[in-house]
Parts: structure tokens; C-alpha cells; sequence
């Protein structure tokens, strides 16, 4: 029997295991935590961005340095959101073609789901981040990090790559 309960669980459940992905927004997250330089405006950019994309994706588009400025911090938070591949791929692709598979009266609560698994994640990663400030202190962590989201993002663009050639 579907409620809004397990609508909600299930986009709870795809958007938590889209979120934590490596990349290029949750880096930035984690280096403006780690810098405790406004962290509440870079989460709510990237959470409010999520859920637009979110939304959109259900209701049809799928059927570290010194103190900065604030503006400048939120423009490079929407740079990191709106050019990451990796957005669209999660928030309009994936959790659309599952969104759009719930009954149409359930949508509200499948994006408010998923919706809640960003807020969980972005909130954790940005105010947790300086509970790992003394791993990230040493270079070398940075690097290691940096390669992960590298690595993950060539693969991601490969496999991206080898389906549009077969198709």
C-alpha cells in the first residue's frame, strides 16, 4: 500500500545514497566547513539548489585560502552546483525517474524525501567539517581527496561516454 510515508522513506532513502557522492560541491561544502567561513549560506545554496532540481526532476524534466566574501563564496557555491554534471545527473535523471514513478498525489512527499536527505547531508558535512579540520590541516589529505573526486569524475564522464557510443 503506498502512503506518503513510504514515498517520503523512499526519497529519503535515493536521495541519501545520491548525496554523499564525492565531488565537486561536496568538497567545496567540506572546505568552506573546514574554513568555518559561511557555512549556513553555502548549505542553503546548495540544499535550495537540490531541491529545485529535485522538484523539477519529479514533476517532468525526467517522466580554501583566505576569508572571502560572502557574495563571492556563493557564487562559487552555485558554480559548484549548477556546472557539476553530477547535479542533474542525481537530482533531475535519477531521483526524477523514481520520483515520477510514485503516484502522482505521493510526488510532494517523495521530494520532501529526498529533499530531507540534502539537508541532512549538506547540514552534517558543513558544521561537521571541523570536527576533520585536523586531518585536512595536512596537505597531503587534500590531495587524496582531490584525486578521489578526479578519479570519480573521469569515471563518471567514461561511463557516460561508452553509453552514448553504443547508443
Amino acid at each position: 500500500m503506498d502512503t506518503p510515508l513510504l514515498a517520503w522513506f523512499a526519497g529519503l532513502s535515493l536521495g541519501a545514497s545520491l548525496v554523499v557522492a564525492v565531488g565537486a560541491q561536496n568538497t567545496f561544502v567540506l572546505r568552506q566547513g573546514l574554513r568555518r567561513e559561511h557555512v549556513g549560506a553555502v548549505v542553503a545554496v546548495c540544499l535550495g539548489l537540490d531541491a529545485v532540481l529535485m522538484s523539477l526532476g519529479v514533476n517532468g524534466v525526467a517522466a580554501a585560502g583566505t576569508a572571502r566574501p560572502l557574495r563571492g563564496v556563493l557564487l562559487q557555491a552555485l558554480a559548484c552546483t549548477l556546472l557539476n554534471p553530477h547535479v542533474y545527473l542525481d537530482t533531475l535523471l535519477l531521483v526524477g525517474a523514481v520520483g515520477a514513478q510514485q503516484a502522482p498525489a505521493l510526488r510532494p512527499a517523495f521530494v520532501v524525501g529526498a529533499v530531507s536527505a540534502s539537508a541532512a547531508w549538506f547540514v552534517g558535512l558543513g558544521y561537521g567539517a571541523r570536527l576533520l579540520a585536523p586531518v585536512f590541516a595536512r596537505p597531503a589529505a587534500w590531495r587524496w581527496l582531490d584525486g578521489g573526486v578526479a578519479v570519480t569524475m573521469a569515471l563518471l564522464g567514461l561511463r557516460l561516454a561508452a553509453g552514448v557510443l553504443r547508443a
